[in-house]
């Protein structure tokens, strides 16, 4: 048995979709209200706290495209991050360990939104897209 090419259907992209009438900062607010509501912790600095994971979230520069990208500080101090479905992965766009997530961000989500504690022993999601109120 071979494997079947999946061709891109036609879909609606209800994410997008949802957000049609958002700008992009608008868009930014509504998803660090929506981790903060699934508990996370927001900082304002990269701060190392026990228990806890320290992580950064960056959004791609597109005004109608909305998309987001997580980075997480691994016990050794560096970044890492996961793009899709390749697997996890410490290095930037160059190639380089990410040793400040500041400086190395992918260059497909170029704008900072903001960093949060996550506890290590996990979240749980107790509410469905979308958790904060709309518009």
């Amino acid at each position: 048995m071979g494997f079947i090419k999946a061709l891109p259907p036609p879909y609606v992209d209800s994410f997008n979709k949802f957000f049609e009438d958002y700008t992009l900062k608008e868009f930014m607010d509504f998803m660090i209200k929506g981790a903060v509501s699934d508990g996370l912790i927001q900082v304002t600095e990269p701060i190392d706290k026990d228990s806890y994971y320290l992580v950064a979230l960056f959004f791609k520069d597109h005004p109608s495209n909305f998309d987001l990208h997580w980075y997480r500080k691994d016990d050794d101090g560096t970044w890492s991050h996961k793009n899709g479905w390749q697997p996890v992965s410490n290095l930037d766009a160059k190639g380089h360990v990410i040793k400040d997530v500041s400086k190395a961000p992918d260059p497909d989500f170029p704008i900072f939104g903001s960093y949060f504690l996550v506890p290590r022993q996990g979240i749980v999601l107790t509410k469905k897209f979308p958790a904060p109120s709309s518009k």
